[in-house]
């Protein structure tokens, strides 16, 4: 392999200090200058240079008969032992005499030909030089006539070379492969205009370079023995071609990197930046179309380099860059793109140790690693992390730390290209927020148990190996969501146990998997060691004190839980009387005892665990309630006042935290599995209090259902609960079952309030009530659509769909009516309750029934005067109709006019039409001066003095008031509503103050202390004084708002109005049909003198009514943006 650099002016100048970075990816550099002189360089793997050697080219020159050659490009080749050196320059010869006669007097009297010198140079060992081979393997190669420019070698193909050539006759940049073995020249790919700089760019795969070549119709690309090949060129007028499509603008440099398949260039300008662009897309681009119209080849974010900096060359299979400065200097950068690209070339060559040094190195987030690929990881994660152990057991921790719940990958770090190699699935199903962070912590705990335990059990005990497995497991423990710190605390103490029998239990799998534990039998528990110690201060570190201190004084470890305290660095005062406390309660007592559970309790209510809590009460209970006579007086039974406490302590945190659903199955289960002997009355009375207040509190909730079910199930069964909760349900037949059965249970024997009888009684008088409240009832004069008898939830929001009521009013004016027949014996109330709900059909049949002739004609004269009311209100609300749809008319003449003249006095409307967050964008930010905040409101009053018809015509919908079902105002827009930037301008650059950079007039700090009044403004900072600016400007707008908004230039308050108005209309259309079917039914069955007229009479004034609202519907509403309907719009109103 061999690279090739042209230096201009002198070859006797001292190599550069970044030649040695150089030659750690190639063994020869070649230096040539304008003075037939070429600079050889050797060096190996490492960097360093080997030999240097000067070469003159004029001895070469005269074997192969050439006076003089001005070469102006080098390119070596390595062909087996040799290097093969392609000059490129121009052939002077001169003219003969006779040739001379023929030209003019200012005519150059020589020959200037285009061609190329190929020197065979070998290295001889024994000189340790470059010699010339045989003088045979000298030639000259004479190119087209033309302007030859740029040479270049041709990837993977060290027989052939490139050269770029513009023809005299005015053609296209040409491209010719020359072949240095027959020295044929063929051309092979042409550009649109002159380039300067000429490269041949493939992939670094074979298979991928010969078959997933893109369409010829769509780009120039050539084959060179079977691998596909595009030519990148930069013109004369630093225009970067890709074939014939124009990548860019503007370019000063471009670099390949054939591993990676990304093409890097630097433009020019006052803010150049470094761009990468995928192989893969610059192929697809279009030379047909415009650069703008496709999509952009660029396959990452572009880095600002600095001004005049040029790309020398990419390091192939390292993400190292090359760029000469206009100093002259070299420097070495790495871009985050080819990092990235690195470390997915690593994670897929399964080097993944490497991939994590490259990455801390770099200061790549770790979770790469992970996210990138988790089944490589997962597949590889045994070897990685023993391969760790091995070499630095700090980066296992390292890593394990980093973790975080998020796909680096999708934010962070976008795979905006995957190389066609890198191309394979990648699950992450299962690596999605904390199961990500998990499953990597308990895969790498399970690597490294297995070795722990077998370092703990080995004779003599290596401590220190110990202590470096253990430190990372203690890292996935803290690590993991939520921390395990209790098997952290637990690991620790094993681990400080000695003497003991070590048990070892299996992982299981399956649904129930486990993790490889340990336990020990016996032993002594030595936290006072320096292992014990270390490791306690490990785990604080990576936890927090106080939840370190909590796990260790939940588990009881009050030895534990001292060590951490002191690790803490926790105050004495506070800890230790806590923890003797507790302790006391539970000292010298068995395991199994009351004393020790009232402990666990205690301590589990201390740190606010009601779950555990609750769990370790159950089991106080259920040790008390089976315990007997002490054996003897140091094992003595719980006193029954603690017991006592404990209950009523259960009661309070069941009731706070709401965890009736959790404790009431277990206290059930320990009522069945006590033994008969047992006394049980504490339990029961506990059980049927919770379920007595468990069944309110889903009553409040209005989950009745669940309230009785819970209320029944109490000892004694608390009925009388029960039927309040079956009253309020409405569930007035369960009410009155659930009292016909309990009413002679000794407990309720001779309470009246248990009474079937009363409770209906007290059912009717109630429903009574409500209905001459308004509540329940038959229309009212004008109709109201918020009766409830249309069973219809009128106060649905914006959007929503009406929502039926539990039960219809109409069924319940019939069930109340039945209570009073069948509990109350009152036909009199039942008749006053139907005729009272308008419900004239039964109300009648009823009064028959019992042969009421007065209460008949009450009823037939009732109904003939609501038939008449009903009449004459019709067509006074067909007027009214009329009126706001006329009025609504005028308002509507000309919807976009009216939009406009609306959005004229009203900002906010402006705004949404525009398409602008208003909020966002008034509100200054910090970083802007006070002359970026000035000219952004100068731009919003210049936009909205802009407003045309053409961008409200857009908008334009069908908006239709529809008056036949449920009237709503129905926005449909044409289009999807273009998207609001909420990105704010600003002056501010990353690491600098945005005072710096303020374009505003800045006060100096001296001039601020002179005035009192601007002494107040020095005491706050100038952040804090450009927020109270901002909030006084967004305060004036709002002030600006709320006084257009009074004046209501537009009628918009009326406009609401009436469309309210219309919406209360459209909504009475299905109860006005039903009164009109139910007075029509009475008056059939009245068949007096005049009914049957009056019901025609009845029928044809609604089939009017109905027609005209049909016909007369309101015209198209303008199309107001939904965002600001639904501010100002009434809640009724459906938009």
């Amino acid at each position: 392999r061999a690279a090739c650099f042209w230096q201009p002016h002198t070859s006797s100048a001292p190599i550069d200090d970044s030649i040695p970075e150089i030659l750690h990816a190639w063994g020869y550099a070649a230096l040539a200058d304008n003075n037939s002189s070429l600079v050889l360089l050797r060096g190996d793997s490492a960097g360093a240079v080997l030999s240097q050697q000067q070469v003159n080219l004029n001895m070469v020159n005269k074997d192969l008969g050439v006076d003089q050659f001005a070469f102006r490009g080098i390119v070596a080749t390595q062909q087996d032992a040799q290097l093969v050196v392609t000059l490129l320059g121009s052939k002077i010869v001169p003219l003969t005499v006779p040739d001379r006669l023929g030209r003019a007097f200012d005519e150059p009297s020589y020959d200037n030909t285009e061609c190329l010198v190929v020197v065979r140079l070998r290295w001889d060992e024994s000189t340790n030089a470059f010699v010339l081979s045989e003088p045979t393997d000298q030639h000259v190669v004479d190119l087209p006539a033309g302007c030859a420019t740029r040479l270049c070698a041709v990837p993977h193909d060290p027989l052939s070379i490139a050269v770029g050539v513009q023809r005299n006759d005015g053609a296209d940049f040409e491209i010719y492969k020359v072949c240095l073995e027959t020295l044929a020249v063929e051309q092979i790919a042409s550009l649109p205009e002159l380039c300067t700089h000429l490269s041949l760019i493939t992939s670094a795969d074979s298979e991928t370079a010969s078959n997933e070549a893109p369409n010829a119709a769509t780009n120039e690309v050539f084959a060179v023995n079977g691998r596909h090949y595009a030519a990148m060129a930069l013109s004369q007028r630093n225009r970067l071609y890709c074939g014939e499509s124009l990548v860019a603008s503007g370019v000063s440099s471009f670099v390949y990197n054939e591993s990676f398949a990304v093409l890097m260039y630097a433009t020019l300008g006052t803010r150049p930046h470094m761009h990468f662009c995928s192989l893969q897309r610059l192929l697809a681009l279009d030379p047909n179309q415009h650069s703008e119209d496709q999509e952009t080849p660029e396959c990452a974010d572009a880095r600002p380099v600095e001004r005049g900096a040029r790309l020398v060359i990419s390091a192939q299979s390292a993400s190292r860059v090359v760029m000469q400065l206009p100093r002259g200097n070299l420097e070495t950068i790495e871009p985050r793109p080819l990092i990235l690209l690195r470390a997915q070339q690593l994670l897929h060559e399964h080097k993944l140790l490497d991939c994590l040094v490259l990455l801390r190195k770099q200061r790549v987030d770790l979770n790469y690693l992970v996210d990138y690929s988790p089944r490589i990881f997962m597949d590889h994660a045994t070897s990685f992390v023993t391969h760790m152990m091995r070499t630095n057991h700090d980066l296992i921790s390292l890593l394990v730390t980093a973790l975080e719940p998020v796909d680096v990958t999708l934010f962070k770090y976008p795979l905006y290209h995957l190389p066609a190699q890198f191309r394979a699935a990648r699950e992450v199903a299962e690596f999605v927020g904390d199961n990500k962070v998990n499953k990597v912590c308990s895969t790498v705990r399970n690597v490294l148990l297995p070795l722990l335990y077998a370092a703990r059990s080995a004779t003599p005990i290596d401590d220190v190996y110990a202590s470096k497995l253990l430190q990372p497991i203690l890292c996935t423990f803290a690590r993991q969501r939520p921390a395990r710190l209790v098997e952290a605390l637990d690991l620790i103490r094993f681990c400080c146990t000695t003497n003991g029998a070590i048990q070892v239990t299996l992982p299981e799998e399956g649904d129930n998997a486990t993790e490889l534990s340990a336990t020990v039998q016996g032993g002594t528990v030595n936290l006072s060691s320096s292992l014990a110690q270390v490791s306690v201060k490990y785990l604080a570190f990576l936890a927090e004190g106080s939840a370190l201190f909590d796990a260790a004084l939940g588990t009881c470890d009050f030895d534990m839980a001292r060590a951490v305290a002191r690790q803490c660095q926790m105050d004495p005062k506070a800890y230790l009387p806590l923890i003797e406390g507790f302790e006391a309660l539970g000292r010298g007592f068995e395991t199994e005892s009351s004393q020790v559970a009232l402990m666990h309790f205690k301590v589990n209510h201390h740190l606010k665990r009601h779950s555990e809590a609750v769990d370790w009460a159950v089991r106080l209970l259920s040790v008390y309630l089976t315990s007997e006579a002490p054996v003897n007086e140091e094992q003595p039974v719980l006193p029954l006042s603690d017991v006592t406490t404990v209950i009523r302590e259960l009661r309070a945190i069941i009731k706070s935290d709401d965890l009736f659903t959790y404790t009431l199955p277990k206290l059930a289960t320990l009522a069945t599995t006590l033994p008969s002997t047992a006394n049980i009355s504490l339990l029961t009375t506990l059980l049927s209090d919770l379920r007595l207040e468990f069944g309110l509190q889903c009553a409040s909730r209005m989950q009745y259902n669940e309230a009785i079910a819970s209320i029944l199930a109490t000892v004694p069964v608390r009925a009388l609960e029960a039927v309040e909760v079956a009253k309020q349900m409405g569930n007035w037949q369960l009410a009155l079952s659930i009292a016909g059965r309990y009413q002679f249970e000794e407990r309720y024997d001779g309470c009246s309030e248990m009474s079937p009888v009363t409770i209906a009684q007290q059912i009717v008088c109630e429903f009574r009530e409500n209905m001459e409240q308004g509540e329940l009832g038959g229309l009212s004069s004008e109709f109201q659509a918020e009766s409830n008898l249309s069973g219809v939830n009128v106060n649905a929001g914006a959007g929503g769909e009406a929502e039926a009521a539990t039960d219809a009013p109409g069924d319940k004016v019939m069930e109340a009516a039945r209570l009073c027949l069948d509990y109350c014996n009152d036909p009199e109330g039942a008749i006053s309750i139907l005729s009272a709900a308008q419900r004239w059909l039964p109300a009648l049949q009823l009064a028959l029934r019992y042969s009421r002739k007065d209460l008949f004609e009450e009823i037939a004269t009732s109904a003939r005067s609501a038939a008449e009311e009903l009449m004459s209100e019709l067509p006074r609300k067909a007027n009214k109709i009329a009126a706001l749809v006329a009025e609504l008319a005028v308002l509507w003449e000309n919807p976009e006019e009216r939009l406009k003249n609306v959005a004229s006095t009203d900002i906010t409307l402006m705004d949404e039409l525009n398409g602008v967050d208003s909020a966002n964008q008034r509100q200054a930010d910090d970083t802007m001066s006070e002359f970026s905040a000035a000219t952004q409101q100068s731009t919003f009053s210049r936009a909205s003095q802009r407003s045309d018809s053409s961008r409200l015509s857009t908008r334009s919908g069908t908006s239709v008031v529809s008056v036949l079902s449920n009237l709503s105002l129905a926005s449909g827009l044409s289009g999807a509503d273009s998207a609001r930037s909420e990105k704010q301008s600003s002056f501010a650059i990353g690491g600098l103050e945005h005072t710096l950079l303020s374009r505003g007039t800045v006060t100096a700090k001296s001039e601020l202390e002179e005035g009192g009044h601007n002494a107040a403004k020095d005491k706050r900072s100038k952040k804090q004084y450009r927020r109270d600016q901002t909030e006084r400007r967004q305060k004036r707008i709002e002030r600006s708002k709320a006084k257009g908004a009074s004046k209501d230039v537009w009628g918009l308050r009326r406009e609401g109005a009436v469309c309210e108005e219309l919406v209360s209309y459209a909504r009475q259309l299905a109860q006005i049909t039903k009164s009109c079917r139910e007075l029509c039914e009475g008056l059939q069955l009245i068949s007096g003198p005049g009914d049957l007229a009056l019901c025609v009479a009845l029928q044809k004034a609604c089939d009017i009514y109905m027609r005209f609202v049909q016909q007369n519907p309101p015209c198209v509403a303008p199309n107001y943006p939904r965002e600001w309907l639904g501010k100002r719009a009434p809640p009724g109103i459906l938009h």
